[in-house]
């Protein structure tokens, strides 16, 4: 089991994720 990776890989996404809100939030307010 690679669980140390899988886990690497979900905070991987959750980081892109945020980015991405972010960006979406500040094309939204400007």
């Amino acid at each position: 089991m690679q669980n140390r990776h899988d886990r690497a890989l979900f905070w991987v996404c959750m980081v892109i994720a945020a980015i991405m809100g972010l960006s979406f939030l500040s094309k939204l307010f400007h």
